[in-house]
C-alpha cells in the first residue's frame, strides 16, 4: 500500500502543477479543454498506473529502479512546470502593469489569484520534495554507504508525516480553508 499511495501522490501532485500552468497557458479556453470528464478520466488513470507499479514492484524486484526513476522523474517534471508557471505568471503581471488600464483590476485579481494557488501547489510539492528525498536517498544508497535499517524506518516515517503535513500547509496558506476550519472547530 505504501507504494501505491505513494505513486499516486506523486502523479496527483503532477497533475495539480499541470493544471495550474493550463489555468494560466489556456485562460479562458480552459473550461472548455479541462472538462469534468476529462478529469475524471486523469484521476482513474492514475489510480491504475499506480496499481500496475505496485504490482510490478512487488512481483519483481528489478522494477524497483523503475519506480524510483519513475519518482524522480515525476519531482524533475513538477520543477520544470512550477518555473513555467513562474515565468508565465511573471509575464502576465509585466503585461498588465505596462497597460494599466481601469478594466485591468480584474486581470490584475485573477492572475494574483492563479499565481498565490499556484505558489501554494509549490509550497506542497517543496513539502512532499523534504519529506520523500532522504527515502530516495536511503533506498537508492543505503546498502553503498551500510546505512542502517533504523534510518529506513526514519525515513519512511517521514514520508508519512507529509500526508498529515499537506492540510496544514493548506490551512497555512488558504484563508478560505482557515476560516472554515475555525467554523467548523470553533462553534
Amino acid at each position: 500500500l505504501v507504494y501505491f499511495f505513494c505513486c499516486a501522490s506523486f502523479m496527483t501532485i503532477t497533475v495539480i502543477a499541470l493544471d495550474r500552468l493550463l489555468i494560466l497557458q489556456l485562460h479562458l479556453r480552459y473550461h472548455s479543454v479541462v472538462t469534468t470528464i476529462r478529469v475524471t478520466l486523469v484521476v482513474f488513470f492514475i489510480w491504475i498506473l499506480s496499481a500496475v507499479n505496485t504490482f510490478l514492484l512487488m512481483t519483481s524486484s528489478r522494477f524497483r529502479l523503475v519506480f524510483l526513476v519513475t519518482i524522480i522523474s515525476l519531482l524533475a517534471g513538477n520543477l520544470v512546470v512550477y518555473f513555467k508557471i513562474y515565468a508565465i505568471a511573471r509575464r502576465h503581471q509585466r503585461q498588465i502593469q505596462q497597460q494599466q488600464q481601469p478594466a485591468s483590476n480584474e486581470n490584475i485579481f485573477r492572475v494574483t489569484r492563479y499565481t498565490k494557488t499556484a505558489f501554494n501547489s509549490f509550497l506542497v510539492y517543496i513539502v512532499l520534495l523534504c519529506c520523500y528525498m532522504p527515502y530516495s536517498f536511503v533506498s537508492l544508497y543505503g546498502r553503498v554507504f551500510g546505512v542502517i535499517v533504523y534510518w529506513t524506518y526514519v525515513t519512511v516515517t517521514l514520508v508519512f508525516i507529509n500526508s498529515s503535513l499537506n492540510p496544514l500547509l493548506y490551512c497555512w496558506r488558504d484563508r478560505e480553508i482557515r476560516t472554515a476550519m475555525k467554523r467548523l472547530f470553533c462553534r
